[in-house]
């Protein structure tokens, strides 16, 4: 065998070992849940109006560490029990910052919408909050992360 053929080969075995030692460390990164001392927030915290029409309402949603830091490309799904395809609806769930078609999409609220965290440890969605005129009601949504939970209070008077 060549000196060449011999470099070759050892190179090849470099980059596979390499390549198995990367896989192996990443094996568990799929599971990007909040830590159990971690929060998860809303702004606006609550939301509470009379509508005279239907209303979308943009949030941000933040998941924070134990020392309040934003943690990023953390999984989480937010449920809402009255949303859609609920009957009667209450609100729907977008998966944007506006409620219009083509900006996003509507989820379905009792299964949940699942989703992670941007760059600076934030989500952004919107609720479509049908108006008042089909009656009052007060809800809770519930975003969670692992073993963390954060509720969002929702009402129309």
């Amino acid at each position: 065998m060549k000196l060449w053929q011999v470099v070759i080969k050892f190179i090849i075995m470099f980059i596979l070992c390499v390549v198995a030692i990367s896989m192996i460390l990443l094996a568990g990164c799929g599971n990007n849940n909040a830590p159990s001392s971690g929060t998860i927030t809303f702004n606006p915290s609550s939301y509470s109006a009379g509508l005279a029409s239907n209303t979308c309402v943009p949030f941000v949603m933040t998941i924070k560490d134990s020392n309040g830091n934003p943690l990023n490309h953390i999984n989480f799904t937010l449920y809402g029990p009255f949303a859609f395809p609920r009957v009667p609806t209450r609100y729907e769930i977008w998966s944007q910052p506006s409620c219009a078609s083509g900006s996003g999409s509507e989820q379905d609220g009792t299964l949940g919408l699942s989703g992670q965290t941007g760059n600076d440890g934030t989500y952004t969605f919107s609720l479509n909050i049908y108006s008042s005129a089909s009656g009052t009601f007060s809800d809770t949504l519930t975003a969670t992360s692992g073993a963390v939970f954060g509720s969002l209070g929702v009402a129309t008077q």
